[in-house]
């Protein structure tokens, strides 16, 4: 019987990984700047409920929760010539039930993430963001191009950042920081 629960709280959250960019209407791309970034800098958006080192400003787009019952996703991109940097950030109603944090239910969002990006699942590193645990995976397109992910679940938030070089991009001259900046402020 516990097996079967287990089974169908992993159903729900692949379903839910999949199923939320798909709710209610969408924040307009190209809006004001929601929040404070420069070039290269630290960007922090509206909710302050995370940081990271984006090389420009991103554009935003997405879906806000209206109420608790309401789930919403808002997505942050920036695309350069070599790929591109994404935060998403997937926010479920608070009356259904989220599945604890722990490394199955990060790498059932890695390995759903990987079906939905035609790409394959190359290795699974456990690291820490602000002492929460998390998962890196790597990818691997069928056209060459790379794709780093790091997921973590915080309440009834899921953050997924990613950077994608593509096979054709130049050669970085130094590591790239950006998932290494990525800092968790709400919890």
């Amino acid at each position: 019987m516990k097996r079967r629960q287990i089974m169908k709280s992993r159903l729900k959250l692949a379903l839910m990984a999949l199923s939320v960019a798909a709710v209610g209407a969408t924040i307009p791309s190209g809006q004001p700047a929601r929040a404070q970034v420069g070039q290269g800098a630290t960007f922090i958006p509206l909710e302050r409920d995370f940081s990271v080192l984006f090389p420009a400003p991103p554009q935003i787009d997405g879906h806000a929760p209206t109420s608790d019952d309401d789930s919403g996703f808002r997505t942050y991109l920036v695309q350069d010539q070599g790929g591109s940097y994404l935060v998403r950030v997937d926010q479920y109603p608070k009356s259904i039930p989220v599945p604890d944090p722990n490394p199955r239910a990060y790498r059932l969002l890695l390995r759903a993430h990987a079906v939905q990006s035609s790409s394959r699942l190359i290795s699974v590193t456990e690291v820490k963001v602000g002492g929460l645990a998390a998962l890196q995976g790597d990818f691997a397109s069928g056209a060459g191009g790379t794709e780093q992910m790091l997921v973590l679940m915080v309440g009834h938030r899921v953050y997924q950042v990613s950077r994608v070089v593509r096979s054709d991009a130049p050669a970085a001259a130094a590591p790239d920081p950006f998932l290494e900046s990525f800092r968790i402020a709400a919890r």
